[in-house]
């Protein structure tokens, strides 16, 4: 795996700032990093979004369900908005 420079981000803006064509964001790496080790993905920069809260929950408002980018698959799973809107998220 080559090297990169890790952030981790607090806030949209800061994380927005740090992002580039070659850097990637990361919530929880379940497939950025084991694709670095196998060598099929590089970036100079991985940024950590998982620490903004901004980025986690579920919203829904009207016909429109918003999940957030660093919300847990469990949580989409338990959801009432989801299982009413979106059944299939469930399983």
């Amino acid at each position: 795996m080559k090297t990169f420079n890790y952030h981790s981000a607090k806030e949209v803006k800061e994380a927005s700032k740090l992002a580039s064509s070659n850097s990637a964001f990361l919530a929880g790496g379940m497939t950025t990093i084991p694709s670095m080790k196998l060598g099929l993905a590089t970036y100079k920069d991985l940024i950590d979004i998982k620490g903004i809260k901004k980025l986690s929950g579920i919203k829904a408002s009207g016909k429109t369900i918003k999940i957030g980018a660093t919300t847990k698959h469990a949580e989409v799973a338990k959801s009432k908005e989801i299982k009413k809107a979106i059944p299939s998220l469930q399983h």
